[in-house]
């Protein structure tokens, strides 16, 4: 019998692979050349009204420099844009330019259809309980 440990190592790793792969594959057919970091900083950005760098940085788990540099290449691809508070000079919201938001709503259609697709091969029952497990994990995660 496998170790449940190294199964679920193994799950994640799988996991992680594809979506990196994902991420490749749409950034190709977009004709540019992002990482699923940005591919993710791009979704946390357009997600959130608001969005400053201290919000990616938690869900990326970077340090602020990583995201400083991040930053600079989707601002120097056009993709964001870095935008001072009317009310407090010391915070800068990251802005998703008009490209970005493009990029983000096809990334997003993307996304959402290879989860249904994924989702459509689980009878109900499956996917309520893969949903539960989801949810629990993600709360471990973020606990």
């Amino acid at each position: 019998m496998e170790n449940p440990s190294l199964k679920t190592g193994n799950f994640f790793d799988n996991l992680t692979g594809y979506f990196v792969r994902q991420a490749k594959s749409f950034s190709e057919k977009q004709g540019i050349n992002l990482t699923h970091q940005e591919l993710t900083a791009i979704n946390i950005i357009g997600s959130r009204e608001n969005c400053i760098m201290s919000d990616v940085v938690k869900y990326l788990k970077i340090p602020k420099n990583n995201m400083t540099v991040l930053t600079d290449r989707l601002e120097k691809d056009g993709l964001v844009i870095r935008k001072k508070s009317d009310k407090n000079r010391r915070i800068t919201y990251l802005v998703l330019s008009d490209r970005g938001q493009e990029l983000y709503y096809e990334y997003l259609e993307e996304r959402l259809e290879l989860a249904e697709n994924l989702l459509s091969k689980l009878n109900q029952s499956e996917r309520a309980t893969l949903l539960d497990l989801i949810d629990k994990v993600e709360l471990l995660i973020e606990g």
